[in-house]
């Protein structure tokens, strides 16, 4: 598993060279899946904004929003959200519309 805490600038570093954000580990989790989990928004903005998709599920089918939702990563689920994340068909809970938080 990826490191508790990362740092913003060396993403955008790698991914301004050429780093893909489309790449899966060994199994099969996206960029995004793997941030949305660690619950990193900073770093979940950063690979949107360099073309990742959202909506790529990991081996278990499971969207980076469901993960958000079922972790309670509100913040992370606003900015999927936002970055236009489906949400139809999916089975979140949307906590985050009846949250105080928003």
């Amino acid at each position: 598993m990826a490191s508790q805490e990362v740092n913003n600038d060396t993403v955008v570093m790698l991914l301004d060279s050429g780093a893909d954000t489309e790449m899966r580990d060994s199994s099969r989790q996206t960029v995004v899946w793997i941030t949305t989990v660690c619950g990193w928004t900073d770093v979940v903005d950063t690979v949107n904004t360099h073309g990742a998709d959202t909506d790529a599920a990991e081996y278990r089918v499971q969207s980076p929003i469901c993960e958000a939702d079922e972790r309670g990563y509100l913040n992370v689920m606003k900015r999927l959200i936002e970055q236009k994340a489906n949400i139809i068909g999916e089975e979140v809970k949307i906590r985050y519309a009846m949250s105080p938080h928003q």
